[in-house]
């Protein structure tokens, strides 16, 4: 099981990729805030069917949550406008190296501090040549030309 655990974000990486691309000519056509809107709108039925489906009453979990869990929700939201709205300006694996890169940065933040309520792990000698080697990869991947 915990190896199947590592292909779960792998997977979901590579539907984040294909969302991007699959919106871009949408986005051309109908505008970023229909796209999102669209897209939000779904996500938040489907996710509504599920709970029901499961026997989870939404609302409870929502009220007996503390703030700061309920960051998520929010910073979905911003991240599928951001994405729709850079749609046609910035190239597809363009766009997938700065959101790794923003990814990389602040999941060592929430990390190294223990920000949202997580156990703190300090960053150590290791981890920092790892993400110094992946943020080297990253901007040779970057330096290819935008739109």
């Amino acid at each position: 099981m915990a190896n199947f655990s590592f292909i779960l974000p792998l997977c979901a990486g590579a539907l984040i990729a294909a969302q991007i691309s699959l919106e871009t000519k949408t986005v051309e056509t109908r505008g970023s805030f229909a796209v999102a809107f669209f897209a939000f709108t779904l996500a938040f039925v489907l996710c509504l069917i599920w709970a029901l489906y499961a026997g989870i009453n939404p609302f409870t979990v929502l009220k007996e949550a503390r703030i700061s869990q309920l960051f998520g929700g929010p910073a979905r939201i911003c991240y599928l406008l951001l994405m729709t709205i850079s749609a046609s300006v910035v190239s597809n694996s363009n766009k997938m190296c700065l959101v790794v890169t923003g990814q990389l940065i602040m999941g060592a933040l929430i990390d190294h501090f223990g920000l949202f309520g997580t156990k703190p792990c300090k960053i150590d000698w290791q981890t920092a040549i790892g993400f110094w080697g992946l943020g080297l990869s990253l901007l040779l991947i970057l330096k290819r030309p935008f739109g």
